[in-house]
């Protein structure tokens, strides 16, 4: 408990910590799940903090919003408190995100839900901002300017199975604490689902873009293109490359697009950042510029929220690098990603491809995690110890996996789908609930990819034999509209 103290420039205060009447002379990081009670900003300080009430109303203040005030008099004194407060934001104190939050969450307990809905809309924009500002990638403009003669690129990808750690990969807990997943890159029915061709054409005529489904779009001048995105624009994929890769000057060379996905719409195989990390590719390698695949992952993942998804890491790394890998995140400026290939043996990777079964469930849904990413800046115990815990799932998945052990990668998945429906409860349904109760019978474990809810799911047979026995009831049994794929590991 930190108690009438002067902090200092660069102190850094751990978790779990009291901070009251406290004075702060510089930029400081507090730990994520500190309880804050008045803090003091010295009137030179610059960008100076006032987000917070007067200190000798903040305790009664708590008190109230823990429901343990029920005085009809008292509560109009705080509601008239709060609503009048001066409230500004300073990062270097408290990132915006959470602080928005905060506001959010003050207001609907003033039963201001019209003002909370418009603080909201800050809160998604402050995690992009801060999710921008933490991670540093490679960009340049002008690039096509300085291409004298046509260039046609094609990059196909695969797509990606996770074992265990989503969740932990997602800002702003990967922003502010360790992330860490274990996943699989592999192909469907025998090639790779995602790809991307670009090329360039010499009539300057802006931007043209085409996708499988047969949807066409002409952009006569690429700085035209700006934010937000309507949600079901079907090139915003494309849209948000081209912004993020700073390739939308005018008079440059002129380029045609064409994308596809082989994949169901919905199948939480990490598609849309995917697709996007190909389109980032081939940008990059057209215009001369990064295209390593750990600033193509770092570009996407400020794609994702400027283009309003708010995904993680850990589908555009699931894709660009082969195989099964363990990637963990390192929260600074710039955040750290570590990619560590996993080296199978041709006896673990023989042993997944026969146990391993990919079933499309036939239920769609969009990866979405709103209400998780809210929880996490409210700090909610719950999901704070889940994720913690996917962390070390992880962590034991690559020790079971360089061990051979597949039954035990069987129950640590098993945990984390456990884990995954506490984080949020619309990540099974009444379908994928009762496609489960009829596997079970003949499996060690079963989840659904991604964030769930739908789509792709892995069901891990108990033996080979098993593995036939219960493809061959699924394909035949009338009350499952399933589809099991043929994959392979993308090595």
């Amino acid at each position: 408990m930190l108690q009438e103290f002067e902090i200092g420039p660069g102190v850094s205060i751990g978790e779990d910590s009291l901070i009251y009447d406290s004075t702060v002379s510089g930029a400081v990081q507090i730990g994520s799940q500190s309880v804050v009670v008045g803090i003091h900003i010295p009137s030179e300080a610059p960008e100076s903090f006032r987000f917070m009430l007067p200190d000798s109303e903040m305790l009664k203040l708590a008190s109230w919003l823990m429901g343990l005030v029920d005085d009809e008099s008292t509560n109009k004194e705080l509601i008239t408190l709060w609503r009048s407060a001066k409230r500004e934001q300073n990062s270097k104190i408290l990132p915006k995100s959470r602080a928005y939050q905060v506001e959010v969450d003050l207001l609907r307990a003033c039963g201001d839900e019209a003002k909370a809905i418009d603080v909201e809309h800050k809160v998604w924009e402050a995690v992009a901002e801060e999710t921008a500002a933490d991670v540093r990638y490679g960009s340049r403009e002008h690039l096509l300017d300085h291409i004298s003669h046509p260039r046609r690129t094609k990059v196909e990808l695969p797509v990606r199975v996770d074992f265990v750690g989503g969740w932990s990969d997602t800002p702003p807990w990967s922003l502010e604490r360790a992330g860490c997943v274990l996943n699989m890159a592999i192909t469907l029915e025998g090639s790779l689902p995602i790809g991307t061709i670009i090329e360039t054409t010499n009539d300057k005529s802006g931007i043209s873009i085409q996708d499988d489904a047969g949807n066409e779009l002409h952009i006569e001048d690429p700085k035209t293109i700006k934010t937000p995105f309507e949600v079901n624009d079907p090139f915003r994929i494309v849209k948000s490359a081209l912004l993020v890769t700073a390739i939308v000057q005018e008079n440059s060379t002129g380029l045609a697009i064409k994308t596809w996905a082989n994949v169901p719409r919905g199948s939480v195989l990490g598609t849309s950042s995917i697709l996007a990390a190909a389109v980032v590719k081939e940008l990059l390698q057209i215009s001369n510029g990064d295209e390593s695949n750990e600033n193509v992952a770092r570009v996407v993942l400020v794609l994702e929220q400027l283009m309003g998804t708010g995904g993680g890491w850990q589908d555009q790394i699931g894709g660009l690098y082969p195989g099964i890998k363990f990637t963990s995140s390192f929260p600074g400026v710039p955040m750290r990603l570590q990619v560590v290939p996993f080296l199978a043996s041709p006896q673990l990777i023989s042993e997944l491809q026969q146990r391993l079964l990919v079933v499309f469930t036939g239920q769609v849904r969009p990866a979405h995690q709103v209400k998780v990413v809210t929880r996490y800046l409210q700090r909610d115990n719950l999901l704070i110890s889940s994720t913690k815990r996917l962390t070390e799932l992880a962590k034991s998945g690559r020790e079971a996996l360089m061990n051979c052990e597949v039954d035990e990668l069987g129950e640590i998945m098993s945990e984390a789908w456990r884990l995954h429906q506490e984080l949020d409860p619309y990540c099974s349904n009444e379908f994928v609930d009762k496609l489960f109760a009829f596997a079970q019978p003949y499996i060690s474990v079963f989840k659904l990819a991604g964030v769930g809810g739908g789509g792709f799911s892995l069901i891990l047979a108990k033996d080979t034999e098993m593995a036939k026995e219960l493809r061959q009831r699924l394909e035949e049994h009338p009350d499952f509209d399933v589809k099991v794929y043929n994959w392979s590991i993308c090595l």
